[in-house]
């Protein structure tokens, strides 16, 4: 390795966590800033520098393509050095020794309780890491020299690391806020541009928050506002159906499963995925067990997903995202499984349009950041209620 050398140039913001000796690291701000991709160099280049043992880690890792995984192994092809690597689906070790593991907090606390000599815990989304996680990491990261980094993009005041390590000084605490437009001109994306851009003229509130890393602010002009939470899921539900919302190009496809309790409605499960192909979709929906209704756009699809699953098209009339939206907000609460952290997102952005001569709300939704919420709305085409009485749309 000592015959290799390359000049990397690092943006100015994350001179810190280069040259900084101190047990944690926050990095926070808006969407395009380079946190997680500057992390993942400092992590890569450590690696070679001497030997590591590193945990990258969330509160919510079901599969490993929630982790980072991916964007370390880009790193290592982007900077030519996989003749210094042996990367595994789930594991990723250098030559000398060093290697990385990927764990999820919340549904891994006695396996992450039992690891020892971590030199780096890097801890991705942070934003949604709960006070119990954080209060079982912190301890367990304990050996001599070792470094905590959280990178996120702020929520609120409320968030468990916002409180502990942004909100007050600490000592052993170094703190980097960045943006999109902290970067050098040729490290900004123009399509993350754009899109910030776009934001700011339709979407001020939501610009603030989604680029520059401003606490998202309860307004008039988000469509849930209030109505939706994190929480456990019953064993039971009176009602259940899954929806699904077809991607075009870059949009996603999104299926969910919901399910009604009393005036509850939930959000079970969901599956997210980009360009997949036909022959693909049985492979990547695996086994469902209740119906589908699906976007009726794609009628060759329903149909070929018929050949293994009870699917019928979703019934698109003039009024219908209102009326979808009218039957989500007429839910006590929209309760969302702490594993589907895509439609809670969506839940979160999702907003109304917004005059731009009078500042007032025009009753049309902004479409975007709906794919999740589209899908809801199908399958609850098949919800009814009359007289407190659960009924099922004919199929």
């Amino acid at each position: 390795m000592a015959e290799t050398t390359a000049v990397i140039e690092i943006p100015a913001n994350f001179q810190k966590l280069f040259e900084t000796t101190s047990r944690y690291v926050v990095i926070y701000g808006g969407r395009g800033g380079a946190k997680s991709w500057t992390v993942a160099l400092y992590i890569i280049l450590g690696m070679l520098n001497r030997k590591v043992r590193v945990l990258c880690t969330r509160e919510i890792q079901r599969t490993i393509k929630d982790s980072v995984h991916q964007l370390l192994c880009d790193t290592i092809e982007r900077l030519d050095l996989s003749k210094y690597f042996v990367i595994t689906r789930d594991n990723i070790k250098s030559i000398n020794g060093s290697e990385i593991k990927f764990c999820g907090l919340w549904q891994n606390i006695t396996e992450i309780k039992s690891m020892e000599g971590i030199d780096i815990c890097w801890v991705e989304e942070a934003q949604k890491l709960s006070e119990q996680s954080l209060e079982i990491l912190t301890p367990t990261i304990r050996k001599i020299g070792s470094r905590i980094i959280f990178t996120y993009n702020p929520y609120s005041e409320f968030d468990a690391v916002y409180k502990h390590f942004v909100k007050i000084n600490r000592d052993n605490c170094v703190k980097i806020k960045v943006n999109i437009f902290d970067l050098p001109e040729e490290m900004q994306s123009k399509e993350l541009l754009k899109e910030a851009l776009w934001d700011k003229e339709n979407n001020y509130a939501l610009f603030k928050h989604k680029w520059l890393g401003e606490f998202y602010i309860l307004s008039e002009g988000q469509i849930f506002a209030g109505k939706f939470k994190y929480s456990d899921m019953p064993e039971k539900f009176d009602w259940t159906c899954c929806g699904i919302d077809f991607g075009y190009a870059e949009d996603p496809t999104v299926w969910v499963k919901i399910g009604v309790v009393g005036k509850e409605l939930y959000i079970i499960d969901e599956k997210i995925g980009r360009h997949i192909e036909i022959d693909q979709m049985f492979d990547w929906l695996g086994e469902v067990n209740c119906l589908i209704v699906a976007d009726s756009a794609r009628p060759e699809l329903i149909s070929h997903l018929r050949k293994k699953y009870r699917i019928i098209p979703s019934v698109k009339g003039k009024n219908s995202v209102l009326e979808g939206i009218e039957k989500i907000k007429n839910f006590s609460s929209v309760n969302i499984n702490k594993t589907c952290e895509y439609t809670y997102s969506e839940f979160q952005l999702y907003s109304w349009k917004i005059d731009k001569r009078t500042d007032k709300i025009i009753p049309e939704p902004i479409d975007k950041d709906n794919h999740a919420i589209d899908a809801i709305r199908y399958a609850l085409e098949q919800y009814r209620v009359s007289s407190n009485i659960l009924q099922v749309g004919v199929l």
